[in-house]
């Protein structure tokens, strides 16, 4: 019992000034790599100091093949490897001091069957994705606008049909985008991109040309108060880079994507993948403690905790993916968007925080059980943000997530009982059983 009380008071100790939990994500060299090079496109040598921050970052990080990995301990990967390359190269005037890890790089690549002088690379990270265009197609067009192959880089690039973004979001589940559904900026972003460099049929060419203000206008709509899409640094430095390579350098999304981009990187270069994932983290911490929760948060720790939980659910439509309200995202920033996992997650570290729940808390938890309701998919399963989503597998039914809603929705029938409307309890009950 004292080392779980030692673990205790060294997890209350992490807590925040606010009271709750934030944590660190790992540093990465895909999020280093492609802010690099979106500082090189929006300004090299206004952003000078940070591009040689990251670059530095990434001569002191490559591992012993040559390579780059998810985080600094992480085995090495064709993806992070690529864009990597791709950052050294694109800045190797600037930066000649990189030479030598930008050589050890081409090295690992050669040996893992890619030249980055050919069109071979295209062909390697489409098989590898497969159908799924969410991430092989922004990074073979990021490492085409760096120059990577030198020749003709987008002809083997698939055309992401980014007019299609403008269709009623009610309908894009039954659209083949081939891209998961929290990357509609990245489909409309990176679509236009390689429309702007690849020749298209005339038809198809009037169409998205036609189709380019509207886009930009659902852009700017989808771009949170923090500018960065969904907090997460490669998605918004891809949007950011291929619209400044698109000729919308000035444009607000870009201009907001770089202060995000310039606002988290570290002191040491760095930048993580997203900006935190504190509610995650926060309500891992509160579910943590159990049934002894009274005993290591103190009444006014608690009301604190509740608070934010209760100040960070969403209270209407999500503007990002329509999103109904009653859900949790993984963080407090204006860019997270409510999933399948932090929902239940919040619901679950409410309830413990609360023995005895109040109107308000009641009102949350039942909210949270509805939108719940609302994202299960036919199968009975769960997905992560969008119901009927089922094309590709991040958008699938997915097991953990759905036993955290069975979680989530069978201690609100035990805990709360007499508060849910009898009618509302039977739709829990039922939702149940065919997650089961």
């Amino acid at each position: 019992m004292n080392r779980i009380n030692t673990i205790a008071n060294e997890l209350l100790a992490n807590r925040n000034e606010q009271g709750f939990w934030d944590g660190e994500l790992s540093s990465s060299a895909l999020g280093v790599a492609v802010s690099v090079i979106a500082f090189h496109f929006y300004n090299s040598e206004q952003l000078r100091s940070e591009i040689g921050n990251g670059i530095h970052w990434l001569m002191a990080n490559s591992n012993p093949d040559g390579g780059f990995g998810d985080s600094p301990e992480s085995i090495s990967n064709i993806s992070t490897s690529l864009l990597s390359y791709s950052a050294l190269h694109v800045t190797r005037n600037q930066h000649p001091e990189a030479s030598t890890t930008t050589q050890k790089l081409a090295a690992y690549l050669k040996n893992a069957g890619i030249d980055v002088s050919s069109e071979n690379i295209a062909k390697h990270v489409l098989d590898f994705y497969q159908k799924d265009y969410t991430f092989s197609v922004p990074i073979l067009a990021t490492c085409a606008l760096c120059g990577i192959p030198e020749n003709d880089p987008f002809k083997p690039i698939p055309q992401l049909p980014f007019e299609l973004a403008l269709m009623p979001r009610s309908v894009y589940r039954f659209l083949n985008l081939s891209v998961v559904s929290y990357a509609i900026p990245a489909l409309v972003a990176v679509g236009m991109a390689i429309f702007q460099q690849k020749p298209s049929g005339l038809v198809m060419k009037a169409i998205r040309k036609q189709s380019i203000p509207k886009a930009m206008r659902l852009l700017e709509k989808l771009t949170p108060e923090s500018g960065g899409f969904l907090e997460a640094i490669p998605l918004t430095a891809f949007v950011a880079l291929s619209l400044i390579k698109s000729g919308y350098r000035n444009h607000v999304v870009v201009e907001k994507g770089i202060d995000f981009l310039k606002r988290i990187q570290r002191t040491d270069g760095s930048w993580p993948i997203d900006i935190d994932l504190s509610n995650w983290a926060t309500t891992l911490a509160v579910k943590s403690f159990r049934s002894e929760v009274n005993s290591y948060l103190d009444p006014e720790s608690r009301l604190k905790l509740t608070n934010h939980l209760l100040s960070i659910q969403n209270k209407s439509t999500h503007p990002f993916n329509g999103s109904s309200a009653g859900g949790w995202g993984w963080t407090h920033f204006t860019g997270s968007v409510p999933d399948g996992d932090d929902t239940p997650s919040a619901i679950l570290a409410l309830l413990n925080l609360n023995q005895e729940s109040s109107k308000e808390v009641i009102q949350s938890v039942i909210a949270g059980c509805d939108w719940l309701l609302k994202l299960q998919n036919s199968d009975g399963g769960f997905p992560t943000f969008s119901r009927g989503w089922g094309k590709l597998p991040f958008d699938q039914s997915c097991a953990d997530l759905t036993g955290h809603a069975i979680i989530a929705m069978a201690t609100t029938l035990e805990k709360l009982n007499q508060a849910i409307p009898p009618a509302k309890s039977k739709r829990y009950q039922s939702s149940i059983k065919k997650a089961v």
